[in-house]
């Protein structure tokens, strides 16, 4: 019990920091004010609990081994400078709604019917950062080579995550 205290209690600090740090950045909505180093790094540690990962830092930095064209790069940085921002500020919405939840999960004058409510506005959060993240994605598909695919998926599996060649959904199964 008391490392899941411990956990939770780590977790809303670093909920608290990326809040903290990222609404000062987003305060303006100038996306130029954004600083990507210090958004990037707190973005990292919310990764575990998105379904898609953010993709857009490592292609970007890995532009060199991927060798991305200047077209390319000015794709993702335009991307980055229009959609980034407000990806961050809904991942901002969806901690806060997050936090929320948890609090009312230990409130008896909560009913399940309004937990259910709450949830649900959380999904249909997550699902609009799941858009925003797919428009990303849209932009590999459209760029890249085969040879930068074969690259990004050695520098990704190199990384830990799964590709489309470590999946296996049981459609080659003789059962």
């Amino acid at each position: 019990m008391k490392h899941i205290i411990k956990d939770f209690i780590i977790t809303l600090f670093i909920i608290s920091l990326v809040i903290f740090y990222t609404q000062l950045s987003v305060a303006n909505n100038d996306p130029n004010k954004i600083s990507w180093e210090l958004s990037n790094e707190r973005l990292e540690k919310l990764d575990k609990i998105n379904f898609h990962p953010r993709l857009l830092p490592i292609i970007l930095k890995n532009k060199d081994v991927l060798g991305l064209t200047e077209q390319q790069i000015r794709r993702f940085t335009k991307w980055r400078k229009t959609d980034a921002p407000k990806m961050v500020a809904l991942m901002n919405q969806i901690i806060q709604k997050r936090l929320t939840f948890q609090k009312m999960v230990t409130d008896p004058s909560v009913s399940e019917i309004d937990l259910m409510a709450a949830q649900e506005v959380i999904f249909n959060l997550q699902r609009q950062l799941l858009s925003y993240k797919m428009t990303c994605r849209h932009n590999m598909m459209t760029t890249f080579t085969q040879a930068q695919w074969d690259e990004f998926y050695f520098i990704i599996s190199e990384m830990g995550f799964v590709t489309k060649d470590h999946v296996d959904l049981g459609e080659k199964s003789n059962v």
